[in-house]
């Protein structure tokens, strides 16, 4: 995937005009400085031990109980997703679990499943939470504050209602005890603490209303300087996601110079001439499964009022759960599904996505505010 958006990406650059490309560096310059300091971040964690060690305490703290488990584990998916990212969680999160269902001896797909779709449908709360909200924040002119306040109530449904969905399709699965696992043992408990500090300073810098880039990139860095300090700088080398960062470029290059190709006007047609919020976000969540859900959220917010971006994102973020192709995440989440010895079940994702989706796009606008 990244070396086709690569390709087609260098091409798109010579397609754009020099205004072109400095307005598109200059929008899309602090999403790549945050899509790398957080996924550093994110990274150092992980090797760190963070992420094993919050499996871990979910593990202790659901007692032998299957189900208690299993919401404990969504609770950590969705956190990663809304602090570090979707395609984060896709990545660092899909082997912990499936890790930890096998440890207790019950089936690793209804966990892996759980961190497909709260990586998906939870990343609306905070701009960190995926692309899609860095681009609407600046194009609504919003603080990181502003754009909480603005969305946490369709975030909060959609990962309820998310939530409520798996527990029902797999309670049966669910039910009854399983045995516990022996408690683990941090190989570094200085530099767990590091990186856990680093975290929590990227936490408050995203309170106290700091730029999503700032934050994440003094949070990186303090998390850099623990590794070394630590004696890690070998394992470092490989952390720059040079590979995502193509893709990223690539799809914005390569919507730009196709938008005025014709694009632009077909979505403009499928939108209709004045389309309600609910429209403008099935038709996003539509796009997203047919295209990938940053295409389509750069696609269709040129054509929709600034007010109805919200709702964009509520398609673009939540609707993508039903083709494979339809989020970087869920590719992600697939190779690692494999790469873990499991078989990603299509036919159920696709099923269960399909009927999931809608649900989650009615939800989530009926809890839009008014303004």
């Amino acid at each position: 995937m990244w070396k086709g958006f690569g390709a087609t990406g260098l091409i798109a650059a010579f397609l754009l005009s020099a205004g072109e490309r400095t307005a598109l560096a200059q929008r899309v310059g602090p999403v790549l400085v945050f899509l790398v300091a957080v996924t550093v971040l994110a990274d150092i964690a992980a090797l760190a031990g963070v992420f094993d060690a919050l499996a871990a305490a979910a593990t202790r703290a659901g007692r032998g109980h299957t189900r208690w488990l299993f919401v404990l584990l969504m609770v950590l998916a969705t956190g990663t997703t809304i602090l570090f990212s979707l395609d984060t969680t896709a990545v660092l999160v899909t082997p912990i679990v499936i890790a930890v269902a096998r440890s207790i001896d019950v089936p690793a797909w209804p966990f892996a499943l759980a961190v497909l779709w709260l990586a998906n449908t939870g990343s609306l709360l905070l701009p960190v939470s995926n692309l899609t909200n860095l681009l609407a924040m600046h194009g609504l002119g919003l603080a990181t504050h502003d754009y909480t306040v603005r969305m946490w109530r369709p975030a909060l449904v959609a990962i309820g209602v998310t939530m409520l969905a798996l527990l029902l399709l797999f309670r049966r699965v669910l039910a009854g005890r399983h045995r516990m696992p022996p408690r683990p043992q941090p190989h570094d408990r200085v530099f767990l603490v590091g990186a856990g500090l680093a975290i929590a300073c990227f936490v408050a810098l995203l309170a106290a209303n700091a730029t999503p880039a700032l934050a994440a990139g003094i949070a990186a860095g303090l998390a850099l300087a623990v590794a070394v300090v630590r004696g890690h700088p070998s394992q470092l080398r490989s952390l720059f996601p040079w590979r995502l960062i193509v893709t990223t470029v690539g799809m914005f290059l390569t919507v730009a110079a196709v938008a005025d190709l014709g694009l632009r006007g077909l979505v403009m047609h499928l939108l209709g001439g004045h389309p309600t919020a609910l429209a403008v976000a099935a038709g996003s969540a539509a796009l997203a499964n047919v295209l990938n859900n940053l295409p389509a959220y750069l696609l269709v917010e040129q054509v929709v009022p600034h007010a109805q971006l919200p709702a964009v994102l509520l398609g673009t973020n939540l609707g993508p759960i039903v083709l494979p192709w339809a989020s970087l995440a869920t590719l992600l989440w697939a190779e690692r599904v494999r790469r873990a010895g499991e078989q990603v079940q299509w036919r159920t994702v696709m099923f269960a996505g399909a009927v999931l989706a809608p649900l989650l796009i009615v939800s989530s606008v009926l809890a839009l505010p008014s303004a």
